[in-house]
């Protein structure tokens, strides 16, 4: 049986590593990957040192849709006008790049 004081200890580290994660994403977003095509980034093979929190299916989604458009210009509406895509990748896709537009 897990005491409460594991259950606390366990949430901290995935909390860490979370907070961890989010660090590197924002470092990632100041380096030159927010400026570059979903193309340019897949030729790099640099999704995840860019991107570490974006899921395959919005990464899908921008391949097949944004492929020459740069990350930092894509909007709200052009993203959710590509086929498959919805709210719920917006959000993830906003987390991920840092964008702010909801």
């Amino acid at each position: 049986m897990i005491t409460q004081e594991q259950y606390t200890r366990a949430l901290n580290i995935v909390r860490e590593y979370r907070n961890q994660i989010e660090k590197e994403t924002q470092v990632a977003l100041t380096g030159s990957g927010f400026f570059k095509t979903p193309d340019e980034i897949n030729s790099e093979r640099a999704w995840g040192r860019y991107f570490p929190l974006m899921p395959g299916r919005v990464y899908n989604l921008l391949m097949y849709g944004c492929k020459n458009t740069r990350i930092c210009d894509i909007t709200k509406q052009q993203f959710l006008s590509l086929r498959g895509a919805g709210a719920k990748s917006w959000i993830e896709f906003s987390t991920s790049t840092g964008k702010t537009e909801h």
